[in-house]
């Protein structure tokens, strides 16, 4: 379920040169140093997540956003570390992130609302699925967790 990184990181390197926009207003230059930097912390964090070595792994993740603050899919895979680790409110602001930056990505509402449902919060849940279904309306899981939920 991981983002494919490199894909997401030069799509993004393409599209919007290696600057990074954040969710505050923001940009920052990044340097194609950095992001190697980032991918490689990315890369070694994925390993470690695979591995089961969630800690370590969402150290990495972390790492990685320290030098790319913009990466979608670390954001996303470090979100599902957390997850992984019930840490769900940390959960919860990593998915808030990604969605700033991704305010279309029907995935990222439908974690987001796993993460606020393992962290008692109903309501919040069934909102962010219900956004995520408004983007992507073949989503049968999503419509199952509504229901289940409601």
């Amino acid at each position: 379920m991981k983002r494919s990184i490199l894909s997401l990181m030069l799509a993004g390197a393409l599209l919007f040169g290696f600057y990074g926009y954040s969710g505050a207003g923001e940009y920052r230059k990044i340097t194609e140093a950095q992001l190697k930097e980032a991918l490689k912390h990315e890369i070694r964090a994925n390993k470690l997540d695979d591995e089961g070595k969630l800690d370590e792994a969402i150290k990495e993740y972390e790492e990685s956003l320290e030098l790319n603050p913009y990466s979608i899919s670390c954001l996303f895979n470090l979100g599902l570390a957390y997850l992984k680790a019930g840490r769900n409110a940390e959960a919860i602001y990593t998915y808030q992130r990604a969605i700033d930056l991704a305010p279309d990505d029907a995935e990222l509402y439908k974690l987001l609302g796993i993460a606020f449902i393992k962290n008692g919060e109903r309501e919040k849940a069934i909102a962010a699925w219900e956004k995520s279904l408004a983007l992507d309306p073949d989503q049968p899981r999503v419509r199952e967790f509504i229901e289940i939920n409601k």
